[in-house]
């Protein structure tokens, strides 16, 4: 699914409506702001959504999800079904791999907030020996860095990939698919 032709579709036909951004979110509930999310593609409308949205648009729930609208002329009814099967399609797959990203940054953050605790924990807590690994960083120092990098690539919606990156590298492994 284009996020971005989706976006321009529903712009354009909020403005054939004649509806600012405003009226548009106050008529479905949602916020300006989510509005504008949708028109620059940034963001799709919830699954919830799309049926009240498509009624104030004065479209259907395929053309919507196609972002396009549907002449009676250019599809037969086979050809029109086959076009919502894929849309559907599309729409779940979208909606799974937003599902993906965000147990991903789940867990991203909780690990990278552990470290960070772990090096004020250790900064207030723990001397280590010279001599031993830690002469470059002490333990406090690369604990609260690895935090850190959790944490960028965590909202950078980036964990998912460093999981799998890493997966590659053990011999015998598969990518990681949450459920």
């Amino acid at each position: 699914m284009d996020q971005i032709k989706i976006g321009k579709f529903i712009a354009s036909m909020r403005k054939e409506q004649g509806l600012s951004q405003k009226q548009l979110a106050e008529r479905i509930d949602v916020t300006d702001k989510t509005i504008s999310k949708w028109e620059t593609g940034n963001r799709l409308p919830d699954a919830s959504i799309l049926l009240r949205l498509s009624q104030e648009l004065h479209i259907d729930v395929n053309e919507l999800l196609a972002g396009e609208a549907f002449s009676s002329e250019e599809f037969s009814a086979e050809e029109y079904v086959k076009k919502s099967e894929s849309n559907l399609v599309g729409l779940v797959g979208q909606l799974n791999e937003n599902e993906k990203k965000r147990k991903g940054r789940g867990i991203g953050t909780i690990i990278g907030i552990v470290c960070i605790a772990l090096a004020f924990a250790g900064v207030l807590g723990s001397s280590l020996p010279m001599g031993s690994v830690f002469d470059i960083f002490d333990l406090p120092t690369l604990c609260y860095l690895s935090g850190l990098k959790f944490l960028i690539i965590t909202f950078s919606g980036r964990f998912h990939d460093y999981l799998n990156a890493w997966k590659l590298c053990l011999p015998g492994r598969e990518l990681w698919e949450p459920c």
